[in-house]
């Protein structure tokens, strides 16, 4: 197992197979995956599924105060969890499925954490949390580069960084998705 640290190159998305198979789950750390929704009919289906399930739970519920708090409970837990899986329908064609790992706060704060994932923070414009996840690199399956910026100089360094981890028949290729600008 290894952890991937290429935090000098930004844009890039590794692709894996059996993700899954390395993300430890546990009483507190809950894993998340699943396949990216792209189109608003798949968002719409969804968010309709989810919300049928809640009328039929929260009918249940007798007490007022009870079902209004747990209603707005789950209502932030859920959307929290599903915008994970949202994207813009302009990046349908990369097929994303996402693991995630949802992680209370204070499993961070307590160092609760499993003893092979490292935790810290990134420092750019603001402070991001972080949790690096130990995974086979022979589950690489391909990585595509944000089509924005020098293309040639990251794929340089990323097949530099395949060939020192003898990973040679792992597919670079350039996102064709048109960036927006804020």
């Amino acid at each position: 197992m290894t952890i991937v640290k290429l935090t000098t190159l930004k844009g890039v998305s590794i692709n894996f197979t059996e993700l899954e198979d390395h993300m430890k789950a546990t009483e507190n750390i809950k894993i998340i995956w699943g396949k990216v929704w792209y189109t608003e009919e798949d968002k719409r289906q969804c968010i309709y599924a989810f919300l049928e399930d809640v009328i039929e739970l929260f009918s249940e519920i007798p007490d007022k105060k009870c079902r209004k708090d747990m209603v707005i409970e789950v209502l932030t837990s859920v959307i929290n969890n599903m915008r994970i899986f949202i994207e813009h329908e302009s990046f349908e064609a990369e097929k994303k499925y996402r693991a995630t790992l949802i992680v209370p706060e204070e499993v961070i704060n307590n160092n609760e954490l499993p003893d092979d994932y490292t935790q810290g923070f990134k420092q750019e414009n603001i402070k991001k949390p972080y949790i690096d996840v130990p995974f086979d690199l022979k589950s690489i399956t391909n990585i595509i580069v944000n089509p924005d910026g020098d293309f040639d100089f990251t794929n340089a360094d990323l097949e530099d960084w395949l060939k020192e981890q003898n990973l040679n028949d792992i597919e670079i290729w350039r996102s064709n998705i048109p960036m927006r600008k804020y």
